[in-house]
């Protein structure tokens, strides 16, 4: 997923007005604009009401109603009930959704009609919210818009007074999922990235041949990292990817820099560093009840940053996320004069984010948008203010206000409940 500020959601119309008036066909004919269509993705709130299920019936059963879906003419919740009894005859769908957040739905013993009449209540909600957030998102940029759930998981979106569909494409797509997590130890990162680079030699030594070789070279690596040969790969394949983060200390000896950072990889070289976090032998180094491994939001001289996140939570959540965030604006920076974004927390953040920053004094905790990392600031003590800032980073001032005005606009229409992706475009001229 491209970050926000990759994708620079610019849609700064102001003056275009928002009109919170009904739709106006007649008027949309006239002054022009553009239709979206977009599709609610049920498969992903199927999974976050079953608590991400690995049961394979559940995800055959999701599997089969997507081929079903695309076949006939049934919403996707009712071809997933037929897929479910072809993979059990006798399922209890209360087996399946089991998720702690939405136990409240059903009891454990209710029967596939009451879970089947709960989960269509929920889906309604989600697109309903996805709704309102579009809504809110299209108003904060200054532009006339509505928007209308048209079927059980599609929801259109009209837009007057513009055909700037590459805009409009960034504002609706974008999740603007905040979160501040906990940072892995330098010493601990140290270890782990040794052992990757164990794992992963015995890993590719046990299985090379041919294959191996040609894997390497479509990706170039031996000429990026000036490995001789297939061989010195197979020897370092983890260090020869992911460039350690180490610094010079003041007796000339060499420091793993903090802040949960692994390393850093040129960004041709991300894919190959992804599939190499997928292998079984690094799943047991970085298990995912305790660690998620997030990119930067940006690169810097050609390399992303790979960093540790600590997950310290039964569920697996943030200990700090958006849904606490009131207000967001642009300031700028007292000491680098360059734009960030400042966001204002309701009681319950300002709590949380005290408890946060107490517990983490001299250690890093990682501002994390769309699981990209924005930055890791290190606590020099307690905030118990409900305020912090988000900074972007270097480049272009004028690029990076608006970028500022961007993500600030987005993070106040909060985050849509559910992915979404586009399925129709039209542009309306005018006349």
């Amino acid at each position: 997923m491209k970050s926000i500020i990759q994708l620079g959601i610019a849609l700064m119309l102001i003056g275009m007005g928002c009109q919170s008036s009904e739709f106006d066909p007649d008027r949309f004919e006239r002054e022009g604009g553009v239709v979206i269509t977009m599709q609610v993705s049920v498969p992903d709130l199927l999974r976050e009401y079953s608590g991400n299920s690995a049961r394979p019936a559940f995800l055959d059963a999701l599997e089969q109603a997507r081929e079903l879906t695309a076949q006939n003419d049934e919403d996707f919740l009712t071809n997933f009930y037929e897929s479910a009894l072809n993979e059990q005859p006798n399922v209890q769908l209360s087996q399946w959704f089991v998720s702690r957040d939405y136990q409240h739905l059903f009891s454990a013993n209710a029967t596939n009609e009451e879970v089947l009449t709960a989960l269509k209540v929920e889906i309604k909600a989600a697109i309903d919210r996805s709704a309102k957030v579009l809504q809110a998102r299209c108003n904060s940029f200054g532009v006339s818009a509505w928007v209308v759930p048209i079927s059980k998981s599609r929801i259109e979106l009209s837009v007057m007074g513009t055909t700037d569909l590459a805009r409009l494409r960034k504002i609706v797509q974008v999740n603007a999922k905040l979160e501040f997590w906990e940072t892995h130890d330098k010493y601990e990162l140290a270890q782990w990235a040794d052992e990757a680079n164990t794992a992963l030699r015995k890993t590719l030594s046990e299985e090379r041949d041919d294959t191996i070789a040609a894997w390497f070279e479509g990706y170039d690596v031996l000429e990026d990292t000036g490995a001789e040969d297939v061989d010195q790969q197979l020897l370092h394949p983890w260090y020869a990817l992911v460039s350690p983060p180490v610094l010079p200390t003041t007796n000339g000896g060499m420091e793993w820099e903090s802040g949960g950072l692994i390393g850093r990889s040129l960004i041709k070289d991300t894919a190959l560093v992804n599939s190499y976090i997928q292998q079984p032998a690094l799943h047991q180094l970085f298990p995912a009840r305790t660690t998620k491994l997030l990119w930067a939001a940006k690169p810097e001289n050609g390399y992303l940053a790979l960093y540790a996140i600590k997950v310290t939570s039964t569920d697996g959540r943030a200990p700090l996320d958006g849904s606490v965030i009131v207000d967001a604006s642009v300031a700028v920076n007292n000491y680098s004069y360059a734009p960030e974004v400042v966001v204002n927390m309701n009681e319950e953040g300002t709590r949380l984010w005290h408890k946060l920053t107490m517990a983490n004094v001299k250690q890093h905790i990682a501002v994390v948008v769309d699981d990209l990392v924005y930055m890791v600031p290190i606590v020099q003590e307690p905030i118990s203010a409900g305020r912090t800032s988000i900074s972007l980073g270097a480049g272009n001032q004028e690029n990076m206000l608006l970028e500022a005005e961007d993500l600030a606009n987005v993070l106040k229409s909060g985050t849509l409940p559910v992915p979404i992706r586009i399925v129709e475009e039209k542009i309306i001229g005018s006349e």
